[in-house]
């Protein structure tokens, strides 16, 4: 990125063209890197640097003053920013990503190496509910400290109600039924009557989807 900035000439640029720059080369150059691996805090910070100094009309060994700060830049124009990304916030997206690769990819040899390592008892179709924490590698940890980004935004498909977790597991894209509970005692009593999966509270188990109903509990609206 220095050296990108070498081969430009910041005064003849107004700041519409650096910040053109800024979106289209200095932003796109480290995606790559980020996709594959954990940056570390110290090259976030330079990148976030040279980026902001360029923009500014600054150079890579003098930084000028920013007129506005970087957060405010960062948000999305609709809002009042550039709608530049912030390259922390960058690479958590893209560790995340990892992670999700490691979920829906498992069969590649790094997500298995990865699955004996961390999760061996874990059933390949379940790791999306990993979250276990084991010490490892750099960059295992940074990815798993970045889970919730997945694990918050993801549901799952109901279709025959025996893989989703009716309390737990955020499904049909709703948010997860147990943090609606206003007794929380009363999902243990559920799981310890093996009523944990969505199909466990219909009442037609049948196939067809156009039939099925719920149990009718007079709890559920008192503690929901």
């Amino acid at each position: 990125m220095r050296s990108k900035l070498n081969d430009w000439t910041l005064r003849a640029l107004n700041f519409p063209s650096r910040l053109t720059l800024v979106k289209s080369i200095l932003q796109a150059m480290p995606v790559y890197l980020f996709s594959v691996l954990a940056a570390p805090k110290s090259i976030i910070k330079q990148i976030k640097t040279i980026q902001r100094s360029f923009l500014w009309g600054g150079s890579p060994d003098k930084m000028k003053w920013p007129l506005v700060d970087w957060k405010s830049i960062c948000t999305p124009k609709n809002e009042g920013g550039l709608g530049l990304r912030d390259p922390h916030s960058t690479n958590k997206v893209f560790n995340a990503k990892i992670l999700w690769r490691w979920v829906t990819h498992n069969h590649e040899p790094w997500a298995r190496l990865w699955h004996a390592k961390y999760a061996w008892l874990w059933n390949k179709q379940q790791l999306i509910r990993y979250d276990e924490q084991p010490p490892g590698s750099f960059i295992w940890t940074i990815v798993s400290a970045n889970r919730t980004l997945i694990t918050n935004h993801c549901f799952w498909e109901v279709r025959s109600g025996d893989q989703a977790k009716f309390w737990e597991d955020a499904w049909h894209q709703r948010p997860k039924l147990k943090e609606s509970l206003t007794n929380p005692a009363i999902l243990t009593d559920l799981q310890n009557e093996n009523r944990i999966l969505v199909k466990d509270y219909w009442a037609n188990q049948s196939d067809s989807q156009e039939y099925r109903q719920w149990h009718q509990e007079p709890w559920w609206s008192q503690n929901l």
